[in-house]
C-alpha cells in the first residue's frame, strides 16, 4: 500500500478507491472512479484486478536514459531484431535464454491485455483513439518537477493507469495541481499570451520558465507530497493535471489512452477547457484591475457612485 509524506502547503489530490467494492453497485462506483479522474486526483486503487510475475519482470533491465525509458508492449514481444540497436539491446538483456526471453514475452503480453480490458471496461462509456501501454526497465530519477504535456495538437484527454512492477517501491514527489500553477505564475511566465493555445503549450511553457529554474533549487524550493508506492501498487493519475516528480523508481508499466473529450463523464473537465477557463479568468480579473481605477476617478469628478462587480 502506498506510503504518503504530505505537505500541508499543497492541495492534496489523492483518493482511496477500493475495487473490491465495485461490484455492489457496478454504475455508481464507475461513476466515482470517472469523477475523481477528471477532477484531477490522484487514485489509488486498493485491492486492484491485477496480479503481476514479479520473478520474470525483474530479471530484466535496460540501460539508464532516455532511449530505452519507454518502451511499447509492441518493441517488447514483436522487436525488430534486424535493427543493430535492437539487437544489441535484447542481447544484453536476455542473452541466447530464449525460453525466458518467451516467458517475458507472454507476462508483457498478458498484463498489457490486462489493463487495457480493466480501462475499456472501467471506462465503457469513453471513445478511445488509441490503447497505448507502455514499460519501463530502466532506473529512472530523481528528474525533477514538472507538468507532462503531449505533442499531438488536437484537445485530447489522456486516461492513465500505473503499476509498480518492481520489487522496490517507487517514488514520486507531487507538486501545486496545474491550475493553481497556472494563477500563481501566469507573470513570471506570461501564460497570458497563450489565451486560446492547446494547454500542451501552456505546460511547456510552465516547464520551461518555472520549473527549470525550481529543479536547481533545493528541493525545499517548492513544497511537495513525498508518495511511495510498494510493488503492486495500482494509481491512476492524470499527469498534465499534477506536477510531479519520478524521485527513484525502475520497473512500470502505464497506459496512454487517447480520449475524445466530449465522451467524459463531464467534458468541461478536459484539460484544454479547465486551463482555457483558468486563463479567461485571470484575464477578466486583470481586465477588472485595470479598469477600477479609472472608474473610481469618473465617479470622484462626478460625486457619483461605482456599482460593486456583479450587483
Amino acid at each position: 500500500m502506498a506510503e504518503i509524506e504530505r505537505s500541508a502547503a499543497v492541495a492534496d489530490p489523492f483518493v482511496r478507491v477500493d475495487w473490491g467494492n465495485r461490484d455492489r453497485d457496478r454504475p455508481a462506483f464507475e461513476a466515482e472512479l470517472k469523477r475523481h479522474y477528471e477532477a484531477g486526483h490522484i487514485i489509488l486503487l486498493d485491492h486492484p484486478p491485477f496480479e503481476v510475475d514479479f520473478d520474470v519482470l525483474n530479471r530484466v533491465s535496460f540501460p539508464a536514459g532516455r532511449l530505452h525509458q519507454k518502451l511499447t508492449d509492441r518493441f517488447l514481444t514483436y522487436p525488430k531484431l534486424h535493427r543493430p540497436e535492437v539487437r544489441r539491446l535484447f542481447f544484453d538483456a536476455f542473452g541466447l535464454d530464449v525460453p525466458f526471453y518467451l516467458r517475458f514475452r507472454r507476462e508483457v503480453k498478458r498484463l498489457s491485455a490486462a489493463l487495457r480490458g480493466f480501462l475499456r471496461d472501467t471506462f465503457s462509456s469513453y471513445r478511445f483513439l488509441k490503447q497505448g501501454v507502455s514499460w519501463r526497465f530502466t532506473p529512472t530519477g530523481p528528474e525533477g518537477l514538472h507538468v507532462d504535456y503531449f505533442r499531438r495538437p488536437e484537445e485530447l484527454q489522456y486516461l492513465r493507469i500505473f503499476i509498480n512492477v518492481d520489487r522496490q517501491p517507487r517514488v514520486w514527489t507531487i507538486g501545486p495541481p496545474l491550475e493553481e500553477l497556472i494563477e500563481r505564475y501566469a507573470d513570471e511566465a506570461d501564460l497570458l499570451e497563450l489565451a486560446g493555445a492547446p494547454s500542451n503549450q501552456v505546460c511547456h511553457r510552465l516547464n520551461k520558465r518555472i520549473f527549470d529554474k525550481v529543479n536547481v533549487q533545493p528541493r525545499s524550493a517548492m513544497d511537495r507530497h513525498i508518495v511511495s508506492f510498494a510493488p503492486g501498487d495500482v494509481w491512476l493519475c492524470e499527469t498534465r493535471l499534477n506536477s510531479h516528480e519520478i524521485f527513484s523508481g525502475h520497473r512500470l508499466v502505464a497506459t496512454d489512452f487517447y480520449v475524445e473529450p466530449s465522451s467524459m463523464q463531464d467534458p468541461q473537465q478536459s484539460v484544454d477547457r479547465r486551463v482555457a477557463a483558468c486563463l479567461q479568468r485571470l484575464a477578466a480579473a486583470r481586465s477588472l484591475a485595470a479598469a477600477t481605477p479609472a472608474l473610481l476617478s469618473v465617479a470622484a469628478l462626478g460625486g457619483g457612485t461605482v456599482a460593486a462587480p456583479g450587483r
